[in-house]
């Protein structure tokens, strides 16, 4: 089977700058954020978590920006986001230099139509907060993300019945977990996660069938699906079903066992970076 299943997400920044003006005292990012989660409370939205590195990036960019008097371009947008020891994906910003007190900084982020859509996001959960003076300028820089999270420790069940319930709906016999193709499904998703690609066949060549042998399983048929980027079983079984090629091989009246695989690579920062790889081998012991 060939294809590629990758699913990534980056939200578009919004930015925002405010009439400066003069603000008497440094105003602590504890206030603001206490501040910006009443605001979400009172729009029965959850609370944001502060995240320590998300705080050192928004640091940082209100350091810069402040310095320069203007933004800064995407690479370094990502460069200070990573810098910080997280993954530039699925990231949002505000930007002011509201001279006000934080509470009312943080109030209008939700009054403005311009940032209140992205303030009263639904789909993040952490926040870092940034804050730089110079001469009489203030400036806020507030970063909003959802830093990927490994999959559930028991993903290797769920990915298999997933893919069981899916059979069953075509009246086809459930797989059974193999160990061997196990170590070979996991070998080949640890291998693409360290060496930075996406492909059926490694760099070398090394073909799904060489890979099974190599595992110690003596097959008649063998296949493999592979996922990047969804960070749940479900999600990455769901994907394989919206691609032809990988939902025939799911439901192939051949294989009767399978092997799972999946790394989870925190800090991804190759050309595929997709922080979630999976890998599922199908066969049928000779």
């Amino acid at each position: 089977m060939t294809g590629q299943v990758r699913r990534l997400c980056l939200l578009v920044p919004v930015l925002l700058f405010a009439a400066s003006g003069i603000a008497t005292a440094e105003p602590p990012s504890t206030e603001f954020l206490d501040a910006f989660n009443a605001e979400r409370k009172a729009r029965a939205l959850h609370s944001l978590k502060h995240d320590s590195k998300l705080g050192r990036a928004a640091q940082r960019l209100a350091e810069v920006v402040i310095q320069r008097g203007e933004g800064v371009g995407p690479n370094e947008f990502c460069q200070a986001i990573e810098n910080a020891g997280l993954p530039c994906a699925k990231i949002a910003q505000l930007i002011t230099t509201d001279p006000r007190p934080p509470r009312e900084v943080a109030a209008s982020f939700f009054e403005d139509r311009k940032t209140r859509r992205t303030a009263a996001t639904l789909s993040l959960d952490f926040i870092g907060v940034g804050y730089a003076e110079k001469g009489l300028t203030k400036l806020w820089y507030i970063l909003m993300a959802d830093p990927p999270k490994p999959a559930n420790r028991n993903w290797q069940k769920m990915v298999l019945d997933e893919v069981n319930r899916f059979r069953a709906q075509y009246a086809l016999q459930p797989l059974r977990l193999n160990r061997k193709l196990n170590r070979a499904a996991q070998a080949h998703a640890d291998d693409m996660a360290a060496r930075d690609f996406f492909a059926h066949e490694t760099p070398e060549g090394r073909t799904p069938g060489q890979r099974a042998l190599s595992a110690g399983y003596r097959f008649s048929v063998v296949l493999e699906n592979l996922a990047g980027g969804q960070p749940t079983p479900k999600e990455a079984v769901e994907g394989w079903k919206n691609s032809p090629p990988h939902r025939k091989a799911m439901l192939d009246r051949t294989v009767t066992e399978a092997g799972i695989g999946y790394r989870y690579l925190p800090n991804d920062k190759g050309e595929v970076k997709t922080f979630h790889y999976w890998a599922m081998t199908m066969g049928r012991p000779r």
